[in-house]
């Protein structure tokens, strides 16, 4: 096969466990597409996990309190 064959194979088969799991499980398609937008990044990343830095100063916090966002306490 060549490479457009190849391309063609993979969107094939993606399609077809898209639509087993779509039909067999009754996932929405909102939920397929996260679990794609999830391998996507995935694969775009080469599996790096971006993680928050627990040393970093909460003092952005305090600047987005409920008043910053029109909103106030009762």
């Amino acid at each position: 096969m060549d490479y457009h064959e190849q391309t063609d194979a993979l969107t094939y088969d993606l399609m077809n466990v898209i639509n087993r799991y779509g039909e067999e499980f009754d996932l929405n398609h909102q939920t397929i597409v996260g679990v794609l937008e999830f391998v996507k990044l995935d694969l775009m990343t080469d599996g790096v996990c971006f993680v928050a830095d627990p040393d970093a100063d909460d003092e952005e916090d305090d600047d987005n309190d409920a008043s910053t966002w029109g909103f106030t306490a009762d």
